[in-house]
């Protein structure tokens, strides 16, 4: 069991590799929800001025709107960012990295200029992809959203949908 320093927080915790929850790439580990959050809302807010296509020579792929999920954990992901009040966008930018292949992030957060790869499990090829990306492209601020997380989140959400049900008044 490894110990393991929170990239956000910087608490140390002893950890087995399964129950680590949210990793940074360059094996940066993020303890909570909370941390994901704060990480987020660190990076450095972009208003607009510069996209990835400036920034890192990404290609657009679609608007970024009215797509179909390819999981549950990213439908979960997005619920959670939505109630965070985290803007987002689907699979929007696309990387060249090399060989003749396409790395396309799962999320796009505009307003703090990150991305994020929501992942339930690894398979070989999608790994090599990812850190064929992680190589070409180290400036990128990426988080990997960690399949370990799925209970914390719908727990958020669950409480939220409470909240939001005992505020509402009755005619």
């Amino acid at each position: 069991m490894p110990n393991v320093r929170c990239a956000v927080c910087k608490r140390l915790h002893r950890l087995q590799n399964k129950q680590r929850r949210y990793i940074l790439a360059y094996n940066r580990f993020v303890c909570s929800w909370l941390c994901v959050t704060k990480w987020v809302k660190r990076q450095i807010p972009l208003d607009g001025k510069y996209d990835p296509q400036q920034m890192w020579g990404a290609h657009p792929v679609n608007h970024g709107v009215n797509q179909e999920f390819k999981s549950d954990l990213e439908r979960l992901f997005a619920g959670a960012l939505d109630l965070e009040g985290i803007e987002w966008q689907y699979e929007k930018w696309m990387f060249d990295v090399g060989e003749g292949g396409h790395y396309t992030p799962d999320f796009w957060l505009p307003k703090y200029g990150s991305l994020v790869e929501v992942k339930g499990m690894w398979w070989t090829a999608q790994r090599r992809k990812f850190d064929r990306f992680i190589e070409q492209y180290p400036k990128v601020p990426i988080l990997l959203f960690n399949w370990l997380l799925k209970e914390e989140v719908e727990d958020l959400i669950a409480k939220s949908r409470i909240a939001s049900w005992k505020n509402k008044k009755v005619m």
